[in-house]
């Protein structure tokens, strides 16, 4: 897989090591439940910024932005439409 500098990827299906990056996001304290309500995510982009940064989106159109460090979820955000 090959990473924009600042800029998304295309979007596609999901690989292994992006569900786990999922998986992950699934077990953060206090916002894992909400997300996990939403199912699995139907594609994926992926931006190198400080860190890694994915943007999951379901088949409802919303997607969740997920910052990554070092192999650590720093950070997610809820978008309702992309």
């Amino acid at each position: 897989m090959s990473h924009i500098c600042g800029g998304y990827t295309t979007a596609r299906q999901l690989q292994q090591e992006d569900l786990d990056v999922w998986d992950k996001v699934l077990t953060l304290h206090g916002t894992g439940a909400d997300l996990a309500a939403k199912g699995t995510p139907t594609l994926v982009q992926t931006a190198v910024v400080p860190g890694l940064k994915f943007k999951f989106t379901f088949e409802d159109g919303s997607a969740v932005i997920v910052w990554q460090k070092h192999g650590v979820v720093v950070d997610t955000r809820l978008k309702l439409r992309t």
